[in-house]
């Protein structure tokens, strides 16, 4: 990710969104995480689709639980996705529509 924003009070159903996968996260990690630092253990699939939204979460600081915390900071560690943000952050362009003003 390019940058975060100062966390910001959200709007009730983006905050039960957050909630809804914050929970779903802990759940997996807690019934099917043992034994690893993923989902479901070992760096799978659901952390693969899941990696984009870590970056939301990093991007407009959204709250999380320590649980929640952690597996942000182990998706963020892996080499796939380090490496896919190295490539991100070379990138020449931004699209301005989709920049918060500041």
């Amino acid at each position: 990710y390019r940058k975060a924003y100062a966390a910001e009070v959200l709007p009730e159903d983006v905050a039960k969104d957050v909630e809804r996968i914050m929970y779903l996260w802990e759940q997996a990690r807690a019934q099917h995480g043992a034994g690893g630092d993923f989902l479901f253990g070992s760096f799978g699939a659901a952390d693969i689709m899941f990696a984009p939204v870590v970056s939301r979460f990093m991007t407009y600081s959204l709250p999380t639980t320590p649980v929640v915390q952690a597996y942000i900071d182990d998706i963020r560690a892996h080499p796939f996705v380090t490496e896919w943000y190295a490539a991100g952050e070379v990138e020449p362009w931004v699209i301005d529509k989709y920049e918060r003003t500041a």
